[in-house]
């Protein structure tokens, strides 16, 4: 069984999709992935739904629980290649889930850091790209 995640590598090229402006990564064949599948892309993917949702409306109830299940997806897509990410993520959910959200937010900061780490070691280009655009916008 899948978690939904569908994984695409980021050095795929660009293509245009059916809505205007709208660029996205296509590879040639999606991979459906595993629940304990241990994956950055994945990892990156539920850690940017979690940050989001706690910053914007932690306050809700039904967010904090979509906050929490995306950290402990984090945990299973990282507790056997990434031990320090599935750990902070695990220990995230938890300050969430009691409400601290002071504590939360200094490790989100810190969850923040270690996601971008591996998955830029894991795909160079990606970061080599994202340099090069910063150079260009700061130009």
């Amino acid at each position: 069984m899948s978690c939904n995640c569908r994984k695409t590598s980021p050095d795929q090229p660009q293509v245009k999709s059916t809505v205007a402006n709208d660029w996205k990564y296509q590879a040639q064949k999606e991979e459906k992935v595993k629940p304990t599948e241990q994956c950055l892309i994945c990892t990156y993917k539920h850690f940017s739904e979690a940050y989001c949702q706690f910053t914007e409306y932690g306050y809700l109830d039904a967010n904090r629980t979509f906050v929490i299940g995306n950290l402990r997806a984090m945990v299973l897509h990282t507790f056997s290649k990434w031990k320090d990410i599935a750990k902070l993520a695990r220990e995230t959910a938890l300050l969430v889930q009691d409400a601290k959200d002071e504590e939360a937010l200094r490790n989100f900061e810190t969850l923040d850091a270690m996601v971008k780490q591996a998955y830029y070691k894991e795909f160079p280009e990606a970061k080599k790209r994202l340099d090069e655009l910063k150079e260009k916008h700061n130009g």
